[in-house]
């Protein structure tokens, strides 16, 4: 009984590594791609497109924008 429940504590613990590395993978991928979009392509984006995205939606910050340079 203690060897099952270590070796399902084992893969638990396993899992969960696993999981905090696609979720740091994915930060890491999607802020590197969101930064450069802002920078690159801001001028042909919208507004609401911006604010819609899944990449602000998950880090769930917000961005101050310069009218000038988004469409409405």
């Amino acid at each position: 009984m203690d060897r099952e429940l270590a070796k399902a504590s084992l893969i638990s613990k396993i899992r969960t590594e696993e999981n905090q590395k696609k979720d740091l993978d994915f930060l890491e991928r999607y802020s590197s791609i969101c930064a450069t979009t802002r920078i690159k392509t801001v001028s042909r984006i919208t507004k609401n497109e911006i604010l819609n995205s899944e990449v602000i939606k998950y880090f769930k910050f917000e961005l101050s924008f310069d009218e000038r340079q988004i469409t409405n």
